[in-house]
């Protein structure tokens, strides 16, 4: 009775220990599914986040590119609108089991308002501006998701439509009545992804667990089977039960030996990809692989053994390792970008995953670090934020970077440094030596001040900008001002083998409220005047001025909002026949009293205030609406801003071409004007014309004449400026030059307006001339309407 019953005992010991085992490891392997289930999902929400950026930016840049306008229509194309629709259909299909979206917190679209949870993550991005994530479980009363969030920052590109309301475009400011005053680099709002929990924990179970679980258990029945058979045969057939055993276990040795090479292998692919790192609970090495050692020039023994912190550069903070290892302490995965030491001293930034490996208990055993080298993406972006700030010839900060500056500061001065006739000195010397101007110039100017906390900006063209950081007595600044006009006027410049003495006006100002506008009316002040310099405190003008120019600004944007920003039309009268043949666009303001107001008192501030755009598209509407069922021909003026600004010109290209009026248009370019921009202009000029446009030179003998560019733009309308005209009955050398533009102008094909015409005594002559057309106050002044139709 002995042998049965060892068989027994053995056979009951081997049942407990399968038990035992099969339990264990079914619990581990249930265990091991929230943290599978936890990494599918957020690697699916970052494809889905990618996958809604990609769209995102695909549809900001069809916009962008193919210059579409946004109206009603097309708003209804944006990525605020579509992508809303988009999350209704996609949680459609899948059956509300996942939900992605761009919510905010100041929506335009009810369907984009966050919820509490996404509030949560909108707290989290606003107090934490590094984070690029947020992914949390959530559970609930009915159904536990998970809840992934990355932040939205507004662009330059989107301050189209989220700036002040008064400068986005049209169509948005109409339709909408919130979402504005956003600043570049501000929180928008988050992409949202929401995966419900149960359904791939389901899926888990079905797939994976319970198939799992029914192998184990099969393979366990089956081998306590063999067990038991062998041992009930084991007196009949004890040699044979040996070899079934062996044959079993070398079996399942090796089914272990393929599952021990597959984890191999998988260890391979993270190898060969990233760069990997293992530690124990108290940070110290326990492995790293060859990509570590060669991204930070330790090899393996260096490493191991030491703690983390041997590759931890100096700039990090330390709060960022402390946020670390709570996170991985409390058994979650941390993430982020890490700037690491070299061996060598040198660094690089990685984008890090650390994550605690549990044993089947949940204690932790050790973490593994996965890290992927960004370093040039983060230089990249450092380069790109150095070109936002710097100027590229002389690498001062710019003018955006002295408007970040004053904006810390509780007490400086400015003083803006400009030198006089500086386009002189390109137009003789050339670029290059007035660049070496320029470069020399500041030199100087940082010598001067070398003994006093400041800091030296280059804003535009010749302009210099010093910022003092302390606020001085008039009398210390008048002094540091001379001394600064001394230093540049004393000492000539080397423009290759020629000397050029350089005479420099300044203006300055110490309240930094308005520092810079202040500092700039002085300057122009102190030009006007040809003063050398103007200081604010001295000359109370300054003040009113400031005033005048906010009242003015108030005035345009109210008149814009109100529609009271109308075209007036003056005609232009054929020489030959005294007939009216075209008519000028002249713009006006409408004050609510009737009074009308001329562009001399409004336009200069319009520009400065960068609303000048605003009312180009107004003269542009205009003339299109009264010239589309008129057959005169019709002339619009257009300044280097709208020239050279893509908007105005695409804007301007788009009206003509709806209204077909493009044959009739006439486009008057001022002659002292945009003429440093000599290809661009020709340009423009190029692309009107094969849309049919003519173009007309205004203010023609006032500026630097060039008959040479003109044969190359091939101008079609030169208007003589009148302040010749006005002296040609009295005036021989007004007079000459006028018979000159003729000539000349007949000459190459050119037809000749003569402005300003006051009197009859003036058109007769103008006529006898050779002048193809008249304009002035003898024959109208500027109408608020057109005549119908030309007289046949």
């Amino acid at each position: 009775m002995k042998k049965p019953f060892q068989s027994n005992s053995i056979f009951i010991v081997i049942l407990i220990a399968f038990c035992s085992f099969a339990t264990v490891k079914i619990f581990s392997e249930y265990r091991n599914l929230s943290h599978i289930e936890t990494k599918i999902r957020y690697e699916d929400s970052v494809i889905l986040k990618q996958f809604l950026e990609a769209f995102r930016s695909t549809y900001q840049q069809i916009f962008i590119n193919n210059h579409i306008l946004i109206d009603d229509i097309t708003t209804q194309f944006l990525p605020a609108v579509t992508i809303s629709k988009i999350s209704e259909e996609f949680q459609r299909v899948t059956k509300g089991k996942v939900t992605i979206n761009t919510v905010t917190d100041r929506p335009r679209n009810p369907k984009n308002m966050v919820d509490a949870i996404e509030q949560k993550a909108m707290q989290f991005f606003k107090a934490n501006p590094q984070e690029t994530e947020y992914f949390k479980k959530i559970n609930t009363d009915t159904e536990p998701f998970f809840f992934y969030a990355s932040p939205l920052f507004i662009t330059k590109v989107c301050l189209q439509c989220h700036g002040p309301r008064y400068s986005v475009i049209p169509s948005i400011a109409k339709k909408y009545s919130t979402a504005y005053d956003y600043k570049e680099g501000d929180l928008r709002g988050i992409i949202s992804v929401k995966m419900s929990s149960n359904s791939i924990k389901e899926d888990l179970i079905n797939l994976f667990f319970i198939k799992t679980t029914i192998i184990t258990l099969l393979s366990g029945i089956l081998l306590l089977a063999i067990i038991f058979f062998l041992i009930i045969k084991a007196r009949k057939r004890h040699s044979q039960h040996t070899h079934e055993l062996e044959d079993a276990v070398h079996g399942k040795t090796k089914e272990l030996r393929e599952q021990v090479n597959l984890l191999q292998e998988y260890s391979k692919v993270l190898d060969c990809s990233a760069i990997v790192s293992k530690g124990d609970q108290e940070g110290i090495i326990t492995y790293v692989n060859k990509n570590l050692c060669q991204t930070t020039g330790y090899s393996e023994d260096e490493l191991l053994g030491k703690p983390h912190s041997i590759l931890r550069h100096p700039d990090m903070k330390a709060s960022t390792f402390r946020n670390m290892w709570k996170t991985i302490l409390n058994k979650s995965i941390w993430q982020g970008l890490v700037k690491n030491r070299k061996k060598d001293g040198s660094f690089s930034y990685s984008q890090t995953t650390i994550c605690p490996i549990l044993d089947s208990k949940g204690n932790i055993l050790e973490f593994i670090a996965a890290r992927n080298d960004v370093t040039e993406l983060v230089e990249k972006r450092k380069e790109l934020q150095n070109l936002l700030t710097t100027d590229t010839l002389t690498k001062l900060p710019n003018r955006y970077q002295i408007l970040r500056d004053l904006s810390r500061l509780e007490r400086a001065t400015i003083i803006l440094l400009d030198i006089l006739d500086f386009a002189n000195i390109n137009d003789f010397f050339g670029i290059e030596e007035g660049d070496s101007i320029l470069l020399e110039f500041a030199r100087r100017v940082q010598l001067e001040v070398k003994d006093r906390p400041s800091q030296l900006y280059r804003l535009h063209g010749d302009q210099l900008a010093l910022l003092l950081f302390d606020s001085y007595p008039q009398d210390t600044l008048k002094t540091i001002i001379e001394k600064l006009i001394t230093s540049i006027s004393d000492t000539p410049f080397k423009a290759g083998d020629n000397e050029i003495v350089v005479n420099i006006t300044c203006g300055s100002a110490c309240n930094l409220n308005n520092a810079l506008l202040e500092a700039d009316i002085a300057l122009k002040q102190a030009k006007t005047n040809r003063w050398d310099y103007v200081i604010n405190e001295e000359n109370s003008t300054i003040k009113q001025e400031l005033q005048k120019n906010h009242n003015c600004v108030v005035q345009i944007k109210n008149a814009l909002r109100e529609k009271r920003v109308v075209n007036y039309f003056q005609p232009i009268i054929s020489a030959k026949t005294g007939e009216i043949e075209k008519y000028e666009c002249l713009v006006r303001i409408i004050e609510k009293d009737g009074e009308v107001i001329s562009p001399f008192f409004f336009l200069p501030t319009a520009k400065k205030a960068r609303i000048y755009t605003a009312i180009t598209k107004i003269v542009i509407d205009n003339a299109c609406t009264t010239f589309k069922n008129s057959s005169y021909d019709f002339s619009i003026n257009l300044s280097t801003e709208d020239i050279l600004d893509s908007n105005i010109s695409n804007y301007l290209k788009t009206k003509l071409g709806e209204a077909d009026l493009a044959n009739r248009a006439i486009l008057e370019i001022l002659e002292t004007e945009g003429f440093e921009n000599y290809d661009m202009v020709s340009q423009f000029i190029q692309e009107m014309k094969e849309m049919g446009c003519r173009i007309a030179i205004d203010d023609f003998g006032s500026g630097y004449s060039n008959y040479e560019r003109l044969l190359n733009l091939h101008v079609d309308y030169l208007k003589i400026d009148g302040s010749i005209i006005k002296r040609i009955t009295t005036d021989e050398v007004s007079l000459t030059i006028v018979e000159a533009i003729i000539a000349v102008s007949s000459k190459l094909g050119i037809k000749t307006v003569a402005e300003f015409v006051f009197d009859e005594e003036t058109a007769k002559l103008a006529t006898s001339l050779g002048v193809d057309y008249l304009q002035g106050f003898y024959f109208s002044e500027p109408l608020e309407s057109i005549k119908s139709n030309r007289e046949s």
